[in-house]
């Protein structure tokens, strides 16, 4: 019987994922694309608990929800709209304990292309796993 890891699990799903998002008229369009970032699951990095945030990058930009202190069932419900994306353009989930002013925990970290993220996606609500967190997620592209 094979065991693999929730990692191991998480990345070979990530490259079970398609290249690009189909062609449209859009393809190569710098758009902006509106993410929400609804609630989470970590594990305790401090005694009992985390005080858990997710920093979002489209592109170069980076943007980042607030902390929400003592939980491993973070809410946060909080949403941004990111400038100047392709479907080409990277997107990165990145999970985090607050440790200030000693450096952050890094709990999770999930990325892929933007059109990777979207494919049959757009506008539903989803949820990424990677190690022992998951984060429930949306995004769409705006319109003008």
């Amino acid at each position: 019987m094979l065991f693999a890891s929730r990692a191991a699990v998480a990345a070979f799903a990530l490259t079970c994922l398609p290249v690009l998002a189909p062609a449209s008229a859009h393809a190569d369009t710098a758009r902006s694309l509106y993410v929400k970032v609804y609630e989470g699951n970590v594990p305790a990095k401090d005694l009992f608990n985390s005080d858990p945030y997710v920093s979002v990058t489209v592109c170069e930009e980076k943007a980042q929800t607030p902390v929400d202190d003592d939980t491993t069932r973070p809410r946060w419900h909080w949403s941004y709209t990111f400038k100047n994306v392709t479907p080409a353009c990277r997107i990165k989930f990145h999970v985090y304990d607050l440790d200030s002013p000693v450096h952050d925990d890094d709990l999770s970290q999930i990325q892929m292309t933007v059109g990777q993220f979207l494919y049959n996606n757009e506008d539903k609500r989803q949820t990424l796993r990677a190690g022992d967190s998951y984060i429930d997620v949306k995004a769409r592209w705006e319109t003008s």
